[in-house]
């Protein structure tokens, strides 16, 4: 799922240097500008250090074990 997130700020960033507001290319890529902001915030730095480097996409929530931590126990 992180790849399709990334084509989608890829998509998104097209669109943003065509002149599209955020909003804008929120809406062509079929997301909310909230959703967009998170996935930016989640997603987007890790993706630019990926293209500076050349190196397979691992979101930093991943990485740290963040994003299987919740596993509901009530702990």
């Amino acid at each position: 799922m992180p790849e399709q997130i990334i084509n989608k700020l890829r998509e998104a960033e097209v669109h943003l240097s065509q002149g599209d507001t955020i909003g804008e290319a929120s809406r062509k890529i079929g997301v909310t500008e909230q959703t967009y902001y998170r996935w930016h915030i989640e997603y987007g730095a890790s993706y630019s250090l990926m293209i500076a480097r050349k190196e397979p996409f691992v979101s930093h929530y991943h990485a740290t074990g963040i994003a299987s931590s919740s596993s509901g126990s009530g702990g």
